[in-house]
């Protein structure tokens, strides 16, 4: 139970008690007792409650912005409707807390435990929940932009039509977790975990994800307009109606990627390996494919027009049906590749390796 002494002095106000506790005679933190406290609705602004217990303490409305919570007990505790902007919960106890309502603006949650947490109306933008705990969370539809997030465990959470524009989620692992319709707008992601993810609908325009792991992921409509995706891992992804105008997928890993009815229009694909890919009814006109290992990739029906292919390694390539108007193949290895009915107006095939090649007429170059 709280010692009714120490709950006295913190009901004097803050100033009284940030003194209080720093007198000489008061040593050992661990003996401040708040546990089943009354504190609703005081103010508490930049209070120091570091190590103090607050096992199931009433924080209802009470304004706790700028405080020092770090390593605080907070077990069980009602913080609903609290003001905790600013304030430090570093390493702090959070299990079957309740921040119902809680404004969480700026707050610092490094090194917390928040596993199969509920974040019902929290107020989180800004908030630092770097190395955090958040594994199978639900966080869907909260704001949290400008949040850091790296390094934070997020998987399986729930992401579902969250804002996390500017949000920073480097190295944040995110694998399995749903973020169908989330907003990642200008969000940093490099070297994140998105390992099976589901990203249906979700917004990553002018994001950063260099690096990141997407194998598997379902990105079906995403819109990643100049995205720079250099080096991601995308092998198994599904990719189906996606928009990556401008987007940069640089030195990629697209094994077996699905691309169908995607628009890649203008993006940079240069030197990536994308063995059995599927692009039928892509758009990639002035697409960047040079250097690529494309072999077996399917382009039936695409819009290649003004598409760079300079030195790629297209064998059993199907084209068949693409519009290759403009397009450069200069250097290109087509061996065994299928261009029936292709439309190859002005089409740069100088240097280029056609032995096997089924022709836009049908008939195989021997």
């Amino acid at each position: 139970m709280a010692n009714l002494q120490q709950v006295k002095q913190l009901k004097q106000g803050v100033e009284h008690w940030n003194q209080w506790r720093q007198r000489p005679e008061i040593k050992d933190l661990q003996n401040f007792d708040f546990s089943r406290a009354d504190l609703a609705g005081l103010q508490l602004e930049g209070a120091n409650l570091t190590h103090v217990d607050l096992n199931r303490a009433d924080f209802s409305r009470t304004n706790l912005a700028g405080a020092n919570l770090s390593h605080a007990n907070l077990n069980q505790a009602n913080l609903t409707k609290a003001n905790l902007t600013d304030a430090d919960l570093s390493h702090a106890n959070l299990d079957n807390t309740i921040l119902a309502e809680a404004s969480l603006v700026n707050t610092i949650f490094n090194g917390v435990s928040l596993r199969q947490f509920s974040f019902t109306n929290v107020i989180l933008q800004s908030a630092n929940l770097s190395n955090v705990d958040l594994r199978g969370a639900d966080l869907s539809g909260l704001n949290l932009s400008g949040c850091n997030l790296s390094n934070a465990n997020l998987a399986n959470a729930n992401l579902r039509g969250t804002n996390l524009k500017t949000a920073n989620l480097i190295g944040t692992d995110l694998s399995n977790a749903n973020l169908n319709r989330a907003d990642c707008t200008n969000a940093l992601l490099n070297r994140a975990n998105l390992c099976n993810a589901s990203l249906e609908y979700a917004n990553f325009t002018n994001a950063f994800l260099i690096m990141a792991n997407l194998s598997q992921a379902r990105l079906r409509e995403a819109i990643l307009t100049r995205a720079n995706l250099g080096s991601a891992i995308l092998s198994g992804a599904v990719l189906t109606g996606a928009i990556l105008i401008d987007a940069q997928l640089l030195e990629c890993y697209l094994s077996m990627a699905v691309f169908q009815k995607a628009d890649l229009s203008s993006a940079n694909l240069s030197q990536s390996y994308m063995y059995g890919a599927e692009f039928d009814q892509a758009i990639l006109v002035k697409a960047k494919l040079s250097n690529v290992q494309a072999e077996k990739v399917t382009f039936a029906l695409a819009n290649l027009t003004l598409a760079d292919f300079n030195q790629a390694k297209l064998t059993a390539a199907y084209l068949s049906g693409a519009n290759l108007t403009h397009a450069n193949f200069s250097g290109a290895d087509l061996s065994n590749a299928v261009l029936s009915s292709t439309n190859i107006t002005d089409t740069n095939f100088d240097q280029a390796i056609l032995l096997g090649a089924i022709m836009p007429d049908g008939s195989q170059n021997i």
